[in-house]
């Protein structure tokens, strides 16, 4: 199976960007500038959850709209389990293939602590300009 080249965005949102290696092409990477609404179809607590979500991927210039389907289908799964939990019916729901789906679109989507600091600071590398990188130890 081939091996398909990322692109600058994809570098950018996994947090692998690098200048040395990539050239100074970060500024090919364009983000939509106007980002859809949110969907009609979604219910009150999905609707919150999608505006703050997108609010913090806008902040973070890493979302397209080709991401939206992702996105909606995590904040539908979001109200879905909320609302299990708010009325007490996890057991119809949460099953254990359901929650590994809403694990895996939260770490692909960034929201989880370690998919999070995947993104290094929206693709800025994050380490010591020092040459030696054990010089702290």
């Amino acid at each position: 199976m081939p091996n398909f080249k990322k692109s600058i965005s994809e570098h950018v949102a996994n947090g692998t960007y690098r200048r040395d290696r990539h050239g100074d092409q970060a500024s090919e990477v364009i983000i939509d500038q106007k980002l859809p609404p949110c969907p009609d179809y979604l219910d009150p607590v999905a609707a919150d959850e999608w505006s703050r979500i997108v609010k913090i991927f806008a902040d973070k210039n890493v979302l397209r709209a080709t991401d939206f389907g992702v996105v909606t289908l995590y904040c539908h799964m979001f109200s879905k389990m909320r609302h299990a939990l708010t009325n007490g019916d996890v057991d119809g729901l949460m099953t254990p293939a359901w929650i590994t789906q809403f694990r895996q679109l939260s770490q692909e989507l960034g929201l989880t602590p370690v998919s999070r600091a995947k993104l290094k600071n929206d693709g800025k590398d994050v380490r010591p300009s020092s040459a030696d990188p054990y010089a702290d130890f």
